[in-house]
């Protein structure tokens, strides 16, 4: 095992693990504004923080595609052989193979990463159900649109007419 490639990539691994959570935390914080926008109603405002919390997103995904090149090469700095799955090895796994002197400071990042995540994945869960219920408020909304009374309606040629079948939503522009 080569110590200063090792050391290498496992600070490599720590800044990696280190923006993770810098970038988890952001998204907490977009997602609060998300329900706030939500309870707002305001639905540009909604579009915008949906745009930033892709963003977010990508940025995520690309760091999480660094981390397991990074534990694919620790894997191999180790004198264990390059995982297929790099993200089958779970971080407590790996630092046991470490140097003690390594260890410590991985695993606090992880700790840290994954309580973040269950933040996240706790404010989602609240986003979801919130949308849930939107959902449920506008198929009643379209529901009482799509509806008629029997009352008389305009036609297409501008004429009146009694129409059983005609709803807010039927009308001809």
């Amino acid at each position: 095992m080569n110590r200063e490639c090792l050391d290498i990539l496992a600070d490599d691994l720590a800044t990696v693990l280190d923006r993770m959570i810098a970038m988890h935390e952001l998204q907490q914080g977009i997602l609060r504004r998300k329900l706030d926008a939500m309870r707002t109603s305001d639905p540009d405002q909604i579009a915008q923080i949906c745009h930033e919390e892709s963003d977010i997103a990508g940025a995520l995904s690309e760091l999480d595609m660094k981390r397991r090149r990074l534990v694919a090469d620790i894997c191999e700095a180790l004198g264990m052989a390059r995982p297929d799955k790099p993200e089958r090895i779970t971080l407590r796994s790996l630092v046991r193979a470490m140097p003690s002197t390594l260890q410590h400071r991985l695993l606090a990042l992880g700790e840290e990463l994954r309580m973040n995540m269950l933040k996240v994945a706790e404010i989602n869960r609240t986003v979801e159900l919130v949308c849930r219920e939107m959902l449920k408020h506008f198929k009643v909304l379209f529901s009482a649109f799509a509806q008629s009374d029997g009352n008389d309606t305009y036609g297409d040629t501008g004429s009146r007419r009694t129409n059983a079948n005609a709803g807010v939503l039927d009308a001809v522009v």
